[in-house]
């Protein structure tokens, strides 16, 4: 099994993704900003710092996740199952909205299908790990097992490597 960790950043109405990171559990990374097909909105570029210009000339989602899938096979050229990790529930939806708006890219949306069909929240683990009766934030749960004090700022490669 390769496990991948993941996080998306999303438009704030549509949900489309706007960035994402990756990084696998032996240290190979994958970033990149997307072209949404909507405003990203005020809220998701003050949290994410991302804005409406800084993605004008960004690829578009089949781009970013064709060259995802070509990251995905380089990394796992043993051929393994692949798991993606995630944290909270958004990052399915931000996956199944993007996957809907693609072009044509045939390996853009096997890479989007791969992540839907393989994604495992890790919030759901650490709430029923720890018996928890509400969801704890990935800064917190980073920070429990590190031992460190540490920041979480909304950039979707950092989170990922957070997560990781």
């Amino acid at each position: 099994m390769k496990n991948i960790f993941i996080d998306f950043e999303a438009t704030q109405y549509t949900q489309e993704i706007i960035s994402i990171g990756a990084t696998a559990k032996s240290g190979e990374e994958f970033y990149s900003l997307v072209k949404p097909k909507h405003k990203i909105g005020n809220f998701v570029s003050g949290l994410t710092g991302i804005k409406e210009e800084d993605l004008e000339n960004a690829p578009t989602a089949d781009i970013v996740f064709s060259n995802f899938f070509s990251w995905l096979q380089e990394i796992n050229k043993d051929n393994k199952k692949i798991k993606f990790i995630c944290y909270g529930n958004c990052d399915l939806l931000f996956a199944s909205n993007t996957l809907k708006n693609l072009d044509n890219s045939m390996t853009a949306q096997m890479a989007l299908s791969l992540i839907i069909s393989n994604i495992v929240d890790y919030a759901d683990y650490v709430k029923s790990y720890f018996g928890l009766s509400k969801y704890v934030s990935l800064l917190k749960v980073a920070q429990y097992y590190s031992g460190e004090d540490l920041n979480q700022d909304h950039n979707a490669l950092n989170d990922a490597k957070l997560l990781r």
